[in-house]
């Protein structure tokens, strides 16, 4: 037998890798209106990547009317995207591991590793052809009514794709007007490159990953990850007939963010989380005898059950002995543990992170999770102050103004990377919610003894919302639509909500900006087999004109009403893999 020795181990050759610090830091001037998901800064990072963040900001609102009683609350939020999750092949094409193949497409085919990353061409982002993604995003509105194809410009500018300005031939238009017809000067390439669709994944996934109301909101991979594309990585954008795909959000749409969870920004979708689970059991023949009777006790034939509109009843006495019999109390142990089950998997976040943490109480490492890494931020409040202008034919007046304004500095953010991916800056603001409604306060709807909360029934379950706590007049259709959505079981002894009331509600609604039913229910929707208010996840976002009140101008689509005027300065301080001058030392 031969002796072993280190002579014949598999050789490994290293790279001598020289670490750097290098200043990246920069400015960045930008707008935007309450609501938008918008990204400020974003670089990618290498494994060995260490990286320092610190930001400064000054905020100033645009002309108001007022100095308004209202609050905007601004985010700046920091994200890692790694890029196994934008597409399991692109580390690999990365680090060119050509002989690990790690995906197949079929049983005896495996996808080679290629040398091309998820791309599409200049052209089709901007130019005015048909296939452009400008035309085929035509006339189509988001949730707020605004022009799609105005709101992807600004989320492709923010992402440094190009710039394109929305002004246009005429002013006030934007990309398209509303036939459909381009309002920019046609676009003359000196290069048409093809363009990465990296830095637009990673900011749908964060969206998805951070923004999205899991409960009211289905989770998109597809506007996300690139599994799917072949080798060339081109990205094809689908013909305008796919109608399923463009009257839906696509990877090329700017996002926004939801209202704070309260009382009705809270609500769920069904009576618990979860499906339900049901015990199952035979029941003898003896119940045929059972009879079913109107309040005067007079006997409803079985044929004409589902046509009666009064108060039924059972006679249970021919069956009662029959049914405890019947049931299985192992069938109720099951249903009840599978009941929880439900409930675990259906409450809080949907990740596999989140429901292995909650069904074996272990937390996974977040290399083995499918969401992006959260690395912190900094939260900052816009007020209104008073401004007075005196600049009047009467000098004993004064006429009250106002203006907004917000500086800050953040806390530092440190990350080190180890493994290839992107980090983003996502900016959001946020008014502060009050109500201005037509509906019913908690105690005045008390008016028999169940309305009132008893300790023993806490825990039985979520309650439903009644829509009377949240409009009631004729055009939601009350009487068909009783309820919205469940709650926690005796919300009315636990929570409050913000009103506006008297004067503020007619000639100084422009001191406020509270939500109303017209703003609540502009875009709920309806279904044939409950008719009225039927909330979806577009109920839930913020709506940018809620300011409007607020604000000279009034939202629309275009940049040119834009509420807030930001100024950030990113601190950024990196230590990298590279060397510093990039030429031979040795």
């Amino acid at each position: 037998m031969a002796r072993s020795n280190k002579l014949f181990k598999d050789l490994e050759v290293r790279n001598k890798v020289s670490r750097n610090g290098f200043d990246l830091s920069n400015e960045h001037f930008f707008t935007a209106k309450v609501g938008e998901l918008l990204p400020i800064y974003h670089r990618t990072l290498m494994p060995g990547d260490k990286f320092r963040f610190r930001l400064n900001s000054f905020t100033r609102t645009n002309s108001v009317n007022t100095s308004a009683f209202t609050k905007i609350h601004e985010y700046f939020d920091f994200f890692f995207v790694p890029y196994r999750l934008l597409g399991k092949q692109i580390p690999h094409i990365l680090a060119q591991d050509v002989d690990n193949p790690v995906v197949a497409t079929s049983q005896t085919v495996n996808k080679s590793i290629g040398t091309s990353l998820p791309k599409i061409q200049l052209s089709r982002l901007r130019d005015d052809s048909t296939t452009s993604l400008p035309k085929l995003l035509g006339t189509k509105k988001n949730e707020f009514g605004f022009y799609r194809a105005i709101l992807t410009n600004k989320l492709l500018n923010h992402l440094g794709y190009f710039w394109q300005s929305t002004k246009g031939a005429k002013e006030n238009a934007g990309i398209v007007d509303d036939f459909g017809n381009m309002q920019v000067d046609k676009v003359e390439y000196d290069i048409n490159p093809y363009m990465s669709l990296l830095p637009l994944a990673a900011y749908q996934k964060i969206r998805y990953d951070y923004f999205r109301n899991s409960q009211w909101e289905d989770n998109v991979p597809y506007n996300y990850n690139f599994d799917y594309l072949s080798n060339t990585a081109i990205y094809s954008l689908p013909a305008s007939s796919s109608v399923e795909f463009w009257n839906n959000p696509t990877m090329f749409d700017l996002g926004y963010a939801s209202y704070p969870k309260d009382l009705f920004f809270g609500l769920l979708p069904d009576s618990q989380y979860g499906d339900t689970a049901v015990v199952e059991s035979e029941v003898s023949t003896a119940q045929s005898n059972v009879s079913i009777r109107d309040a005067d006790g007079v006997v409803i034939d079985s044929d004409n059950i589902d046509s009666f509109t009064g108060e039924l009843w059972a006679d249970m006495s021919s069956y009662s002995d029959s049914l405890r019999t019947q049931f299985d109390i192992l069938e109720f142990r099951k249903a009840r543990f599978a009941q929880h089950y439900r409930e675990i998997v259906g409450t809080g976040k949907k990740s596999m992170k989140a429901l292995i943490s909650k069904i074996y109480n272990v937390e996974l490492p977040r290399e083995l999770t499918d969401e992006c890494y959260y690395l912190g931020g900094h939260s900052n409040v816009v007020k209104f102050s008073d401004v007075d202008n005196t600049n009047l034919a009467d000098g004993n007046d004064v006429l009250v103004k106002g203006k907004g304004i917000a500086s800050s500095d953040g806390d530092l953010i440190e990350f080190d990377a180890d493994e290839y991916g992107i980090v983003m800056c996502i900016y959001h603001a946020m008014p502060k919610i009050d109500f201005a409604l037509n509906n019913a306060h908690f105690d005045v709807l008390k008016v028999n003894v169940d309305d009132y909360a008893n300790p023993i029934f806490d825990n039985l379950g979520l309650q439903e919302m009644n829509i009377l706590y949240l409009d009631n007049t004729k055009k939601n259709n009350v009487s068909q639509t009783p309820f919205i959505g469940w709650t926690s079981r005796y919300f009315d002894y636990k929570t409050s909500i913000d009103v506006v009331n008297g004067d503020f509600r007619e000639s100084l609604y422009q001191w406020v900006a509270p939500l109303t039913p017209d703003t609540l229910f502009q875009y709920s929707g309806t279904n044939d087999s409950r008719p009225g208010i039927v909330l979806d996840y577009k109920f839930f976002k913020i709506n940018p004109c809620i300011l409007d009140s607020v604000f000279v101008t009034a939202c629309n689509s275009y940049l040119n009403t834009d509420q807030l005027d930001v100024s950030v300065y990113f601190s950024c301080n990196a230590v990298r893999p590279l060397s510093y001058l990039g030429i031979p030392n040795d």
